[in-house]
C-alpha cells in the first residue's frame, strides 16, 4: 500500500491554481516506510509527483516515484499477484517490475500490461517522450484514486490523488485507465472492453482496454432443488462448494503470503529482528464472511504465526447501557461465539482484540480526523461504516482470552470480507426485491450491485485502513473468485425463499458448514453499522452526515 499524489501546474503559475496542496499529512501515513516528492519541468508544465510507500513486496524496499533515466515517472499503489503469462523476478516488488518494463518499451505496452494485471492497483505515469500522463485504478475500484478534471480544465492544471479532503476532489471513475495529454490540453479514455461508452457524454474514446470477466449467468432458474437445510444443500451442490473453497483459499494465499515477515513495529530491523508478532489481522464480526476468511487464513499460515482478529463495539447508550455490559454489542457477541468456535477447530493462537470505542473517542476523531479520510462520500452510512473500519484499522484495545490485557495489533495487512454480500444475496434488500419482484427481479439486482462496486464504498474503506499503514485486502473480490461466483446459477448462490440465516448467501454457507464452522454457518447477517451499535436506527443513512462536514 502506498500514497501518491501528483500535481500539474501551468509553468508560469507559481502554486496549484486551487491554492491547496496535497494532503502530504494523510499520504504520508499510507506509507510510513519511505517517502519523496519529485519535482519535473517542462516548457509549460510544472509537475509534483508524491510517493509514500508501505513495503509489503520484494526482498527490499523500492522507493518511490520511480524515475525512469528517460525522463519518465511512476506512481504505484497497487498489489500485482498475477500479470498474466508475465513473471516478475522472485524477490522483485510489482512497482519495480512493472516500471522497468514500462520504461522501456512504448504506451501500448503500458494499456497491454494493465489489462493482464490481477489484483488491487492504481498508478500515475508520466511518459516523458510521448508527453502523457496516464493514470487510473483496478476494475473493481479497490484502492482510493481522486481527481480535480471533472471540474478543473487541463489548461488549469489537475490534483490526482489517494485521499484528500479538499472540496474539489472526486473518484477517479474505474472506467480504464485515462490519458492526459499535455500538448493538446486533452483527456481521453482507454475504456475497459466489458465497458458500456455510450453513457460517458463528450469524453473522449480511444482504444479499449481487454478485461477478462465472466458476464453474469443471468439464466432463470426452472428446476430448483427442495431443500430445507443448509446441510441438505450442501449434499446437493458439494461440487460447487469445493470449486469456491478451492478459489478462495488461493486468493487468500495470495493476500497473506509473500510479505516481508515482519510487523510494523519491527519492520524498520528488517536485517536484525526476527518478528514473532501477527502480521495479519482481520475485520472480524464473527459473521459469516469474516468466520470463514479466518479459517482459511489459518491454513495458508505457519503455525506458529499469531493471528488477530478485530471486532469493533461502541458504548451503549441510555437504557441499553448497563455497569460492565457497556460494549456487549451483538457484533461482540457473535465475535466471541464465533471466536470459540474457530480456535476449538482451528489451533493456533487467534487474538481476539476488542475494540471498545466511548461515544467521546468517537466524537473527537470522527470530527477531527475520520471525515477527512471518508471525503468525498458524505452520507450517514458513509460516516457509520468509515468509523467503524477506521477504529478497526487502528487495532487498540483489549484481548479477550489475556483477561483483557491492553493490545495493539502489530499487522500490516487487514483481511476483509468486502464483495460477499453483492453477489451473494446478503442485503436484506435483495430479499425485498425477492418477494416483490421473484427471480427476475432478484438477478438484476444482483446484476446492478456487482456492476456499481467499484463506485460505492471501495474507495473509502481503502483510506482509511490505510491511514494506520496498513493494507486492507479483499479474498471476496479476487478476479478468478468472481469469474467463479458470476457463472454459478443464481440459485445456487442465494434461495431466498428459504429462512434468513439459510437461503441468503447459501453457498456460502455451506463452504462454512464444509469448513466444521457449523454454528457460524446459520448465523443471520447483520449491518455492520447495527452490529457495533455507531448507528442512529432513526436516520436514514443515505442522507447527508452533517457530522462528516469537511471545513472550507
Amino acid at each position: 500500500m502506498c500514497g501518491i499524489g501528483f500535481i500539474l501546474s501551468p509553468k508560469n503559475i507559481s502554486k496549484n491554481p486551487q491554492k491547496t496542496p496535497l494532503s502530504i499529512d494523510l499520504l504520508e501515513r499510507r506509507g510510513p516506510n519511505w517517502s519523496k516528492t519529485v519535482v519535473v519541468k517542462d516548457e509549460n508544465w510544472s509537475m509534483e509527483f508524491f510517493g509514500s510507500v508501505l513495503w509489503l513486496q520484494g526482498s527490499k524496499i523500492t522507493l518511490q516515484p520511480v524515475q525512469g533515466d528517460n525522463g519518465d515517472v511512476f506512481l504505484w499503489n497497487g498489489d500485482a499477484y498475477n500479470i498474466g503469462e508475465l513473471s516478475s523476478e522472485e524477490g522483485i516488488s510489482d512497482t519495480k517490475w512493472i516500471s522497468d518494463n514500462i520504461f522501456e518499451n512504448d504506451s501500448d505496452f503500458l494499456l497491454d500490461l494493465i489489462s493482464k494485471v490481477k489484483g488491487p492497483w492504481c498508478f500515475v505515469y508520466y511518459k516523458k517522450s510521448a508527453q502523457k500522463v496516464y493514470f487510473g485504478k483496478d476494475h473493481f475500484g479497490r484502492h482510493s484514486l481522486l481527481w480535480t478534471l471533472d471540474e478543473v480544465s487541463i489548461e488549469k492544471g489537475c490534483t490526482i490523488c489517494s485521499c484528500g479532503a479538499e472540496r474539489y476532489l472526486t473518484e477517479v471513475p474505474s472506467f480504464g485507465v485515462f490519458e492526459l495529454d499535455l500538448l493538446k490540453f486533452e483527456v481521453s479514455l482507454h475504456p475497459w472492453s466489458t465497458l458500456n461508452t455510450e453513457a460517458l457524454g463528450k469524453l473522449k474514446i480511444c482504444d479499449q482496454i481487454h478485461f477478462s470477466l465472466n458476464q453474469l449467468n443471468m439464466t432463470l432458474p426452472i428446476h430448483i432443488q427442495s431443500i430445507n437445510s443448509i446441510e441438505d444443500y450442501v449434499k446437493l451442490n458439494y461440487g460447487i462448494i469445493d470449486d469456491l473453497e478451492t478459489l478462495l483459499l488461493k486468493s487468500v494465499k495470495r493476500r497473506v503470503t509473500n510479505l516481508p515477515r515482519f510487523c510494523r513495529t519491527c519492520v524498520a530491523q528488517a536485517v536484525e529482528v526476527n518478528c514473532n508478532h501477527a502480521k495479519i489481522a482481520i475485520l472480524f464480526s464473527g459473521g459469516l464472511d469474516s468466520t470463514i476468511l479466518a479459517a482459511l487464513v489459518h491454513r495458508c499460515l505457519p503455525q506458529d504465526e499469531s493471528v488477530d482478529l478485530i471486532n469493533v463495539a461502541f458504548e451503549l447508550e441510555g437504557k441499553n447501557k448497563r455497569f460492565g455490559f457497556e460494549y456487549n454489542v451483538p457484533d461482540r457477541i457473535s465475535g466471541i461465539d464465533a471466536y470459540e468456535e474457530i480456535r476449538t477447530l482451528y489451533h493456533r493462537e487467534w487474538n481476539l482484540v476488542n475494540v471498545n470505542i466511548t461515544r467521546e473517542e468517537l466524537t473527537k476523531y470522527r470530527s477531527s480526523h475520520i471525515s477527512r479520510l471518508v471525503y468525498p462520500l458524505c452520507s450517514i452510512l458513509d460516516e457509520s461504516l468509515g468509523c467503524v473500519i477506521w477504529f478497526a484499522a487502528r487495532g487498540k484495545g483489549v484481548l479477550e482470552s489475556q483477561n483483557h490485557a491492553v493490545y495493539t495489533s502489530e499487522a500490516r495487512v487487514i483481511i476483509v470480507g468486502s464483495g460477499a454480500d453483492e453477489q451473494l444475496g446478503g442485503y436484506s434488500r435483495h430479499a425485498a426485491k425477492f418477494r416483490t419482484d421473484g427471480w427476475p427481479g432478484l438477478i438484476n439486482e444482483i446484476a446492478l450491485d456487482i456492476s456499481r462496486i467499484s463506485s460505492r464504498n471501495l474507495g473509502r474503506d481503502d483510506r482509511v485502513i490505510s491511514d494506520h499503514g496498513r493494507s486492507g485486502r479483499i479474498p471476496f473480490l479476487d478476479e478468478d473468485v468472481v469469474n467463479l461466483l458470476n457463472s454459478v446459477p443464481i440459485e445456487k448462490k442465494m434461495d431466498l425463499r428459504l429462512p434468513r440465516g439459510i437461503g441468503d448467501k447459501i453457498l456460502l454457507r455451506g463452504l462454512a458448514w464444509k469448513l466444521g464452522l457449523i454454528k457460524t454457518a446459520s448465523r443471520p447477517k447483520r449491518a455492520m453499522q447495527f452490529g457495533t451499535r455507531i448507528a442512529n436506527p432513526k436516520e436514514k443513512g443515505s442522507d447527508v452526515s452533517k457530522r462528516l462536514m469537511v471545513s472550507e
